[in-house]
C-alpha cells in the first residue's frame, strides 16, 4: 500500500469536514441573522420639501433607480399611507416584482414603505434633514429573506446592496438639483392690504384658498389652477369660483420663485378668455408667499 494513500484519505476527510462546516455555518446564518440593515446618506442642495416631492414622485423613479422596469399602482387611497404598488425591476439578470405599501408619509420629514416578494421582504425609511444649505437624505433599508436560504444569502450580499442603494440615492440627489421647484403644497403670506392668505395647491391642478378679510376667514375650495409660460414669464391662472365677487371670473397671474420655499404672486381678475388682463410685471399688489409644508 502506498504511503500517500492515508495522506490522501486524511485530506479528503478534512475537505469533507470543511464543506460540512461551511454548510452548517451558511444554514445557521439564516436562523441567527434573520435580517440585514443597510444605511446610506446622500445630500442635495434643494430644500426638504423639494427633496420630498422628488423622492415620492412615481414618474421620476425610472431616472434614478438601477434596473427599474415599471411601477404600477394597485391600490389608491385618499391619503398616501396605505397606497400600494408593484415595482418591477431587473437585478442580477433576473426580473423581480416587489409589492409595496406606503407606511410613512410626513411631508418634508420622513417617507417609508414596506415591500415583499417571493424571496424577500422588508422596509425602507428615508429621513430628510434640513441643512444650512440643502437637505440630507438618510436611508435605512431592512431586508429579510422569505426562506432560510435567502436569509443566509443576504448577509453575504450586504456590501453590494449598500453600494447599489448609495448609487441610487446619489443619482436621486443629483436629479433633484435639476428639477423645477414644485408648486404643490401649502403656501402662506400677507397681501398688500395686510390680509393673511393661505394657498393649498394640490395635484393634479386642484387647489383651496383661505383668505382673511376684515377679521373674518373665507374658504374657497375645489378651485382649479393652471401653471404655464407666457413669453419669459411664468403664469398661474385660478378658476372655478362659484360665489361673488369672483363667480365666473378667472384670476390671471404671474409667479416667480424666489427660492425653493418662497415665491411672489400677482393676480388680476377678468372674464374667461381675457389673458390680456394678466399683469406684465409685479406690482404693489404682489403677494409674497412662503411654503409651510
Amino acid at each position: 500500500m502506498s504511503s500517500t494513500q492515508p495522506a490522501i484519505g486524511r485530506a479528503l476527510r478534512l475537505i469533507t469536514a470543511l464543506i460540512l462546516i461551511c454548510c452548517v455555518v451558511f444554514v445557521a446564518i439564516g436562523f441567527v441573522k434573520t435580517s440585514v440593515s443597510i444605511e446610506t446618506t446622500s445630500r442635495t442642495d434643494r430644500s426638504v420639501y423639494v427633496a420630498f416631492d422628488a423622492l415620492t414622485n412615481a414618474t421620476l423613479v425610472e431616472y434614478w433607480m438601477e434596473g427599474f422596469v415599471s411601477l404600477e399602482s394597485t391600490l389608491s387611497r385618499d391619503v398616501p399611507v396605505g397606497n400600494q404598488s408593484t415595482l418591477t425591476m431587473v437585478t442580477g439578470g433576473d426580473t423581480l416584482k416587489l409589492r409595496q405599501e406606503i407606511t410613512t408619509w410626513e411631508v418634508g420629514e420622513r417617507f417609508g414603505l414596506h415591500f415583499d416578494s417571493e424571496m424577500t421582504g422588508g422596509d425602507i425609511i428615508v429621513q430628510l434633514t434640513a441643512l444650512e444649505s440643502g437637505t440630507e437624505l438618510f436611508v435605512r433599508s431592512t431586508f429579510e429573506g422569505a426562506t432560510w436560504w435567502w436569509r443566509s444569502l443576504f448577509p453575504l450580499f450586504a456590501s453590494g446592496l449598500k453600494a447599489t442603494q448609495q448609487a441610487d440615492y446619489d443619482r436621486l440627489a443629483a436629479l433633484m438639483d435639476t428639477l423645477e421647484t414644485p408648486l404643490a403644497g401649502q403656501w402662506a403670506g400677507v397681501d398688500a392690504a395686510g390680509n393673511e392668505q393661505l394657498f393649498h395647491f394640490k395635484s393634479p391642478e386642484a387647489m383651496d384658498w383661505r383668505a382673511a378679510s376684515d377679521g373674518e376667514w373665507f374658504e374657497l375650495t375645489n378651485l382649479r389652477y393652471e401653471k404655464g409660460w407666457s413669453a419669459d414669464t411664468m403664469t398661474l391662472d385660478l378658476s372655478g369660483f362659484s360665489s361673488p365677487p369672483l363667480a365666473g371670473q378667472t384670476l390671471y397671474g404671474i409667479i416667480s420663485f424666489v427660492s425653493d420655499d418662497s415665491l411672489r404672486l400677482d393676480l388680476e381678475a377678468g372674464p374667461p378668455g381675457r389673458e390680456d388682463l394678466r399683469p406684465d410685471e409685479f406690482s404693489a399688489s404682489t403677494i409674497g408667499l412662503h411654503r409651510v409644508r
